[in-house]
């Protein structure tokens, strides 16, 4: 395997690893303002495009 494959598999696991963080964080968030009764408007994870 060749060093750039390397490298864009890291990028690729870290970018996931990134959404499944910004996802857990935000469904976090959300859980506890339901808890709260919280009237803010639920937050929603950010779309990437996949350019990033």
């Amino acid at each position: 395997m060749s060093i750039e494959m390397q490298i864009d598999d890291v990028r690729t696991s870290l970018r996931n690893q990134t959404e499944s963080l910004n996802n857990h964080t935000f469904t976090q968030l959300n859980s506890m303002r339901k808890w709260l009764n919280d009237s803010i408007k639920p937050i929603s994870a950010p779309v990437q495009d996949g350019n990033c």
